[in-house]
């Protein structure tokens, strides 16, 4: 396999397996674990008193310069209606660069699949929680249309005088295993504060990264002179010959670090208390506090997820570097395939290998986020993700983007319909997800479930169960209102 075809399997594969992160998830109050992976101030405080999750698997792609092309759409898949293929199309499924030109072609993609997780409340103020998730990320960044064009379009050729490409490509697996806590900082009337930290020991997976300063091609008369500069960092190392204890607690791999800190305030009014809540504001009883209820008519949190790095061991991983210059003749330009012209390139290069400790920067964001009740079950909210991380070869990164979502939660549904915004590839998509029970499945664009051409393809799927609090007994039962029996008299006329 050439470096072409490789790079291009490792980069773009995610954009086919057609599915969405979980974020989407994280806003509702039904969400149980999820909106503690968004914000781990969200663990205290809420509805559920214990909230396990059995699987939750998304990925996230964002990306403005490659459309799937496929012979057939979701729906007829899982409608089971004929598919009436050609012979081998479904082998023709790939990705194509349709657009005339891009000015700054990106590609973010991230799988994430979030394990067995728990969460407990050991009380109204503090809450505990553990999970296991596997993460993989990949980047392109830092080249321009006419690179994209030569990696997936086998057909490409330039045809200028003169053509400087250049980019970079990476992309990364990692374990988490997180815990963490929350707790209520400050309760006062209609205000509530809540915090939370996470703190996540990374094991290392794999890592692929390719990083082309420059590459060169000069027409002169007859003749076509190549230089160019190609480094390569991949993983050496055996996954499968680990022992499965020392995976996960001394992996040869490599290991790293990170924290998620969150803040959450809630505005509570009384108007959404129990009569005897807003005629009890000291507390005396306690009996009725009704935990079983969303309580907050907005409420804001602002958390910064996944700071820290994970480093690769001297022995997990080997450097590249290739410097080339070469020189082709018209006659090899007629003849030459783009695989063969790729594969003579590397042949007449230099190779310099070197192994050496490297660490790499998760991918850092700061989120805000809004949420606004309308109705008595009906919910708008705002979140925003801001980029912390600079874009260069030794750190992974998420785009900054924006969430806007309506929905409408009962008692053991949720039905929402966010629309995502991504400024930097300038994206704009509409989705629609439910949650019924124990499990969830939605979508951010729906365009995956009807189109068979699409940008950013998404999908997304679970199964949690939340152990909610029991609703408060009614005051006219409790025992403190019960009266005596007063022996009845009875009169009777004389």
């Amino acid at each position: 396999m050439t470096y072409k075809t490789s790079l291009t399997f490792l980069l773009f594969c995610p954009l086919l397996l057609a599915a969405q992160g979980t974020r989407t998830l994280s806003q509702n109050n039904l969400s149980g674990i999820y909106g503690t992976l968004s914000n781990p101030a969200n663990a205290v405080g809420g509805i559920d008193r214990f909230s396990f999750n059995l699987i939750g698997v998304g990925v996230t792609v964002n990306n403005n310069a490659l459309r799937t092309d496929l012979d057939y759409d979701l729906v007829r898949v899982v409608g089971k209606r004929p598919l009436r293929l050609e012979a081998g199309s479904l082998d023709r499924a790939n990705v194509t660069a349709p657009r005339k030109f891009v000015i700054k072609p990106m590609i973010y993609a991230e799988v994430d699949a979030l394990q067995l997780a728990a969460q407990i409340a050991i009380s109204k103020k503090i809450s505990i929680y553990g999970f296991a998730r596997e993460r993989a990320l990949a980047n392109f960044d830092k080249g321009d249309y006419h690179s994209l064009k030569y990696l997936v379009e086998e057909e490409y050729n330039h045809e200028e005088p003169t053509v400087n490409l250049g980019f970079d490509i990476r992309s990364i697996a990692y374990q988490e295993l997180g815990v963490g806590g929350a707790i209520q900082l400050y309760e006062k009337g209609k205000h509530h504060l809540k915090a939370g930290i996470t703190y996540k020991r990374i094991n290392a997976r794999g890592i692929h990264a390719v990083n082309v300063p420059y590459f060169e091609s000069v027409r002169e008369d007859s003749t076509i002179t190549v230089s160019a500069e190609l480094n390569v960092i991949e993983t050496a190392f055996d996954i499968v010959q680990q022992n499965p204890l020392d995976f996960i607690l001394n992996p040869a791999m490599g290991s790293g670090n990170a924290l998620d800190v969150g803040l959450v305030y809630e505005h509570r009014p009384r108007s959404l208390k129990s009569t005897y809540r807003r005629n009890n504001l000291k507390r005396r009883n306690k009996t009725f506090n009704r935990r079983n209820l969303t309580k907050y008519d907005y409420r804001i949190g602002i958390a910064m997820n996944d700071l820290g790095r994970v480093s690769f061991n001297n022995s997990a991983v080997v450097a590249k570097k290739n410097t080339t210059s070469a020189v082709f003749s018209s006659h090899d330009l007629a003849t030459l395939t783009a695989e063969d012209y790729t594969q003579r390139i590397l042949d007449s290069s230099v190779l310099s290998d070197f192994s050496s400790n490297l660490s790499f920067r998760l991918p850092t964001t700061l989120t805000v986020s809004y949420d606004q009740r309308l109705l008595n079950s009906w919910f708008f909210s705002v979140t925003y993700r801001q980029n912390m991380v600079k874009k260069s070869l030794g750190s992974f990164y998420t785009p900054s983007n924006v969430r806007v979502q309506v929905r409408k939660e009962t008692r053991h549904c949720v039905f929402g319909f966010p629309a995502h915004i991504v400024p930097t590839t300038r994206t704009f998509t509409i989705g629609a997800y439910a949650q019924t029970g124990p499990f969830f499945i939605g979508t951010d664009n729906l365009g995956t479930l009807f189109l068979k051409k699409i940008y950013n393809p998404s999908i997304y799927t679970g199964v949690f169960y939340n152990i909610r609090y029991k609703a408060d007994r009614t005051i006219e039962n409790h025992r403190s209102f019960k009266t005596r029996k007063i022996r009845a008299l009875s009169w009777s006329g004389m």
